[in-house]
């Protein structure tokens, strides 16, 4: 396969088989909470029974744990002799898993207790996380699930002391703070790696008011919300009561909010009314109105009593006023020890008594809020409201106008409220918040991030208050890799809201979401069909429904073409983290056989990328390289470099093989290059990358492509090891042919180089002439992608340097400034910056210091811009030659920097010359002792490295800074120092 134009024949499958062969198991992954139920000392206890009785015990044991299981919707996986084995989230998965799971637990042992088993005890390990399940052909439902969480429970349980549960680190994170926890800390747990932060499971917390995890601790904005809500609250309190609903998503804040409603409308210290719901409180019928009645009592009753069902009596008959029959059918509903002690006529009656009850009692509420509660009520997550607490909270609504009270109540948008057309006096949305207030979150969040990070997540999140502070926690992105955002694991909190969502997709909606997971955030919408098998009307019929649950952004979408995107990036990733590895694969394959060959081009390196996650290295490597050739060709040295990693990497997997080091060949001299241009030919990465090209060619026997040789002898002139570039050069010369130039050129440019440095002026500038006068825009243009050297624009500079140690100074600014006018219309940023760099130090030679000061200040600008240190650090020393007339120690510590600049790009070469600009600076400052030590170092450069282009300007700079005279040996036709004086 070529990798400039890569064939598709590798990339199976393709054709109408694609969509069976992917889905051929249809499996996926969940987070599943696993609860491991055992009996203590079965095996004493099988003893003291004996088998017949204690078989009986075990039927009333399973009996009992699958009863509990039932009505906590969890799923009775295995019977393991004593044990018992539940899933929750199996085979559907909701947002109340883990709160189910740890209410299960605490009934199970409650109920062993109540029905006084003949066993000492239980003990109960919980864990959560990823498992694969299957599911059936066509109904949905779950087989088998397979996962560490499943081993992790039965771990922990063994544990866990008896009659008490134990539970894993991650459970408790997604219960919203409605459990009590004692830690047992770090536990090593075998077949685990990392020990285990365990707790117990101590009891449901007394205050079960549900919190946001990802939203409690989040200051937002809204200023534009809370002002309807303040308006409306002003007018109720001046006339009519109102009811404001306010609704949003899950994780879009709406917990936050009213709890910034009481800060913004009620004086300080101050509470309203407060009656909030649960996933717990949806199980027990009317707890939530129980709950506030019984925080009212607390609040306002004169006496401190005991125990709730007091309190609750208290306040109904004396604060309320509730006639006798009727309190008791309404304490009754309120608390279940209650309905136990109400007498069988009482019984007949208790639905109608109830009702009349709750009448009384909401008007009775409306006034105390409006006497007591400065006339707001909360009424929290009304979604997960009971049919009792809903039918009270109706005539509640419907009582409001006849107190002047403001009613503020939030729910999702598939809530009862809305389901039953309860829209209040006012609809509050809660949209997602805007760009402004999604930075100012995550930056305080995670202050670490830069601020492409932080752009990106901000981009991502889609102003989702849940989502904002997961990116907080963890983000990095990958601009080309397809699929999850690099870096960002999806969390527990995350993966059950979206895998609700999942759960309620048809088959093949479910197989076209996995899709374009796979693709990423945005996807189009032909090939998403194509590989899922859909026709367009089926598309159709799922995008509607996709629209329906709210995973996709709201908009007319054309089935036929176009793209559609995901509501936000985590509902991809969390889609994307539950398909099982194998079939990931395919789907990445079948992506990149479409985009292969889809008329609309697509990046080679989003192809590569889908080829990588496919699990074909080679060929992902090979498109690779195929993208930094084409990034090359454009000038752009970065996305080069990048492409050219991702190859590196997919090859590394490959092993010793042949293929691996060919492709390794290739992929070094791609990156030897791109990093000579960011880092300079002297960067001992670069010269890192041409040693090991060479390597591999000499371990494979093939010779040494042309890119790999230059690389060599490029970096070998870089850092003045003149000698060990001439035999490069001579293998380029011998390689050269008319059919590849390049050679040629690469030849040419590099003796070029090296003799204009050893001061061999005349046989340097012959090179450079043979490149100039032989070398075709049009016809050799392409060598660029190949070399990434601009070789008319090099030899140009040296070509000119040439001329000015000849003393042509007119030839040499006439040149520098043709080769600057001639690489610009290329647009590559590298030879323009040589170019600049050519005029500011044919300048300086010339003595011209107003023209030096200007070029080498273009320079400087252009080569910041783009990040060529080298080009910077050489043109600062000729600003600072410019500024010695004027300020010497200005000069001075210009040209330092300069020569600490060059220093640092691994450059050897040209170092005499900063040598030579330190120590007129330093006779121009007056310093003659640091001049003196500086022109001794200078003449041992210039014999260590064989540098003599340079040899004139030393033998001139005598000691006491007045000049000396020009030996002229043994370069005579070398840089005159006439530009020092």
């Amino acid at each position: 396969m070529s990798i400039n134009n890569p064939s598709t024949a590798a990339m199976t499958p393709s054709g109408d088989g694609v969509a069976d062969q992917i889905w051929r198991r249809d499996n996926a992954f969940r987070q599943i909470t696993a609860v491991f139920v055992d009996v203590a000392d079965s095996s004493g206890l099988m003893q003291s029974l004996g088998l017949d009785d204690y078989s009986d015990f075990l039927g009333d044991f399973q009996s009992l744990v699958a009863r509990e299981a039932v009505s906590h919707s969890g799923y009775v996986a295995e019977y393991l002799g004593d044990g018992v084995v539940l899933y929750f989230g199996y085979p559907k998965v909701s947002d109340e898993d883990q709160i189910n799971a740890l209410s299960c637990a605490l009934a199970i042992l409650a109920a062993a207790r109540a029905e006084k088993l003949p066993f000492e005890g239980l003990r109960i390990g919980i864990a959560t996380g990823q498992s694969i399940l299957d599911r059936g052909e066509t109904s949905g439902s779950a087989r088998r699930a397979v996962g560490d969480c499943l081993t992790k429970a039965a771990r922990i349980q063994s544990i866990a002391a008896i009659d008490s549960i134990a539970v894993c680190a991650t459970t408790p994170t997604l219960t919203r703070d409605l459990f009590t926890f004692s830690p047992l800390g770090a536990h090593e747990l075998k077949g685990f790696p990392q020990p285990e932060n365990l707790f117990r499971l101590t009891g449901h917390r007394a205050d079960t008011r549900a919190s946001s995890p990802a939203t409690a601790r989040l200051s937002v904005g809204r200023r534009q919300e809370l002002e309807e809500v303040a308006t409306a609250f002003a007018a109720a309190r001046e006339g009519e009561g109102k009811l404001i609903v306010i609704h949003g998503e899950a994780g879009i804040g709406k917990s936050h909010f009213s709890q910034n409603l009481s800060a913004r409308l009620l004086p300080a210290g101050q509470e309203p009314a407060l009656l909030y719901c649960t996933p717990i409180t949806a199980r027990s019928s009317f707890l939530p109105l129980a709950d506030c009645l019984n925080a009212l009592a607390i609040r306002f009753l004169p006496k401190d009593l005991p125990t709730r069902r007091a309190r609750l009596e208290y306040l109904l008959r004396h604060r309320f006023a509730m006639p006798p029959g009727l309190d008791e059918a309404l304490l009754a509903s309120l608390l279940p020890s209650a309905l136990e002690a109400a007498q069988g006529g009482a019984r007949l009656n208790m639905s109608g008594a109830r009702a009349a009850a709750l009448d009384i009692l909401a008007d009775q509420m409306l006034t105390l809020v409006a006497q007591e509660c400065h006339s707001l009520m909360l009424l929290e997550d009304l979604h997960w409201a009971d049919s009792g607490t809903l039918e009270f909270l109706q005539i509640l609504f419907a009582k409001r106008h006849s107190q002047s009270v403001l009613l503020a109540a939030t729910t999702r948008p598939e809530g009862p409220l809305v389901a039953n057309g309860i829209r209040g006096d006012h609809l509050v949305s809660l949209a997602p918040l805007t760009d402004v207030e999604s930075r100012d979150i995550i930056a305080a969040l995670n202050p670490a991030l830069d601020p492409e990070q932080l752009a990106r997540a901000c981009a991502s999140a889609g102003g989702l208050p849940l989502l904002l502070e997961e990116y907080a926690q963890a983000f990095s992105v990958d601009p080309e890799a397809p699929g999850p955002t690099q870096g960002t694991e999806v969390s527990a909190t995350v993966n059950a809201l979206v895998q609700t969502k999942l759960d309620r997709l048809g088959v093949l909606a479910q197989r076209f979401v996995e899709v374009g997971a796979v693709i990423g955030q945005r996807f189009p919408l032909p090939l998403a069909g194509a590989i899922a098998g859909l026709t367009i009307t089926q598309l159709s019929g799922v995008l509607a429904h996709l629209h329906e649950l709210d995973l996709i952004r709201s908009g007319a979408v054309n089935a036929a073409s176009g793209s559609v995107d995901f509501k936000h990036a985590l509902i991809s990733d969390a889609i994307y983290a539950s398909i099982p590895r194998k079939r990931r694969a395919l789907i990445h394959n079948a992506v990149a056989v479409g985009y292969a060959e889809a008329e609309e081009a697509v990046s080679k390196a989003v192809i590569a990328a889908h080829l990588d996650r496919a699990e074909k290295p080679e060929e992902a490597a090979r498109v690779f390289l195929a993208a930094a050739t084409e990034m090359s060709n454009l000038g752009d040295p970065v996305q080069t470099l990048a492409q050219t990693t991702r190859a590196l990497a997919c090859i590394a997997r490959l092993g010793d093989t042949a293929n691996a080091k060919a492709l390794e060949i290739e992929a070094r001299a791609l990156e030897g290059l791109a990093r000579m241009v960011m880092q300079g030919p002297g960067s001992p990465d670069f010269g890192a990358s041409a040693k090991r090209a060479l390597q591999l060619c000499e371990e494979t026997g093939v010779e040494a492509p042309g890119q790999v040789l230059f690389a060599a002898g490029l970096h070998s002139w870089a850092v003045a090891e003149f000698d060990q570039a001439d035999p490069i050069i001579a293998s380029l010369q011998s390689a050269s042919t008319p059919e590849q130039p390049g050679l040629g050129f690469a030849a040419s440019l590099l003796l070029g180089l090296v003799n204009w440095h050893r001061g061999n002026t005349e046989t340097a500038l012959a090179a450079f002439t043979t490149v100039l006068e032989s070398f075709d825009l049009e016809r050799d243009d392409g060598l660029y992608a190949e070399y990434l050297m601009d070789f008319k624009t090099f030899s140009g500079f040296y070509s000119a340097l040439c001329h000015a140690a000849l003393g042509q100074h007119d030839v040499a600014k006439s040149l520098t400034d043709e080769t600057l006018a001639a690489a610009k219309p290329l647009m590559r940023p590298h030879p323009i910056g040589f170019a600049m760099l050519a005029r500011a130090v044919t300048a300086m030679f010339a003595g011209d210091k107003a023209r030096t000061a200007a070029n080498a200040e273009e320079c400087i600008a252009h080569s910041t811009l783009f990040t060529f240190p080298e080009f910077i650090a050489l043109a600062e020393a000729c600003s600072g030659w410019a500024d010695l007339s004027d300020d010497p120690a200005a000069g001075l510590n210009r040209i330092r920097a300069g020569r600490e600049g060059w220093s640092r790009t691994g450059f050897r070469s040209w170092e005499a010359l900063f040598a030579a600009l330190e120590v007129a600076a330093l006779h121009r400052a007056g310093d003659t002792e640091a001049a003196g030590s500086a022109l001794s170092s200078a003449r041992k450069l210039i014999a260590d490295r064989g540098e003599n282009q340079f040899f004139r300007l030393i033998e001139w700079l005598d000691a006491d800074g007045r000049g000396g005279e020009d030996h002229g040996e043994p370069a005579t036709k070398t840089i005159s120092p006439g530009f020092l004086a």
